[in-house]
């Protein structure tokens, strides 16, 4: 929501003006669209636990579609959707009696399934028992008290209609699949010939890579710049201090005045009395934070203040008037 705020402003003060928004690599700043394409969320046949994905255009014959032609190769222009929809012929490889076999979902009864972890952390905390550590570690604390580590599943062998389609069906719709090849002929990484060298044109994974719309997939924050009018563009990975060409002297700026407080005390702990006075509430109560255990997590991020310390302490002191009363230590 606040980016969406900052582009209507944006939008507002400067209406004839393309806006270009930089920002780095981050888990957030790269995350992907729910129905987004992606190649590790794609399996080599079809269904699977992960979310469909959207449907691409076929915009050219590069990138697109690949040499082999048959019946139900794609054409530009042509959108192919990455779900199998009646009146869909299903996957290419399956004989006419399978595909009508394997049309719908088989339920084969019941079948028991180890817990994940958020369901072992779930029940440990109903019970009011601490839930921490990795997965074998909340296993043994659930078997100490009494807790299941398993639940009951419905086993259920998947049928083709509705899913998913695997990367073997998207590429044999492109023309990148030789139709006279079987489908165990081509696996994840490719064969390799009498020399030990991958055979490329057998490697799923190769032949995916190759894909325009796979390759270029926006970021979900790409997606939602686009939509509201911005152009999002990255930073160089491992060079955050590039991004937006401000942002890391902000938080260096802010964590530089932030220390000129007189409320750093004690070296050991974080006391904030100044900052109750300034809220003006005496009884705001602040649970006091190793100083240690912040410096040690502020140095594992990339910030200004380590390259360009001078230029920060300078800045802060010209915008805040306050002396500087630290050195970078």
């Amino acid at each position: 929501f606040f980016f969406e705020d900052v582009m209507d402003v944006l939008k507002v003060l400067y209406p004839a003006i393309e806006f270009v928004l930089l920002f780095d690599h981050s888990c957030g700043h790269d995350r992907q669209r729910e129905d987004g394409l992606n190649l590790n969320k794609t399996i080599k046949g079809f269904g699977g636990a992960h979310a469909n994905q959207r449907d691409s255009t076929i915009n050219r014959k590069e990138g697109f579609l690949g040499e082999f032609d048959h019946d139900a190769k794609l054409e530009v222009g042509d959108t192919q959707s990455k779900v199998f929809t009646e009146p869909s012929s299903g996957p290419y490889w399956l004989s006419p009696d399978e595909l009508e076999n394997q049309k719908h979902d088989i339920a084969l009864g019941q079948k028991e399934k180890d817990k994940v972890k958020h369901e072992l952390i779930r029940d440990l905390r109903a019970m009011n028992i601490p839930a921490m550590g990795t997965k074998k570690d909340l296993q043994k604390l659930c078997n100490e008290h009494g807790i299941a580590t398993k639940k009951t599943v419905s086993n259920i062998k998947e049928g083709w209609l509705a899913k998913s389609k695997g990367a073997m069906q998207i590429l044999w719709e492109r023309g990148w699949i030789d139709p006279s090849k079987s489908f165990e002929y081509y696996t994840l990484d490719g064969r390799k010939d009498a020399h030990g060298n991958v055979i490329k044109a057998t490697s799923i994974k190769y032949l995916m890579k190759l894909q325009y719309d796979y390759a270029h997939e926006e970021t979900l924050l790409q997606h939602m710049g686009r939509r509201m009018g911005a152009i999002i563009d990255r930073t160089p990975k491992c060079h955050c201090e590039l991004a937006g060409e401000g942002i890391e002297y902000s938080w260096a700026c802010g964590k530089n005045k932030y220390d000129d407080y007189q409320y750093l005390a004690l070296k050991e702990k974080v006391v904030l009395p100044e900052l109750e006075s300034l809220a003006g509430n005496e009884n705001l109560s602040f649970t006091p934070v190793k100083l240690e255990k912040i410096k040690t997590a502020f140095r594992t991020h990339r910030c200004a203040m380590d390259f360009d310390y001078k230029f920060v302490t300078v800045a802060t002191r010209l915008a805040s008037a306050l002396p500087t009363t630290h050195n970078n230590d």
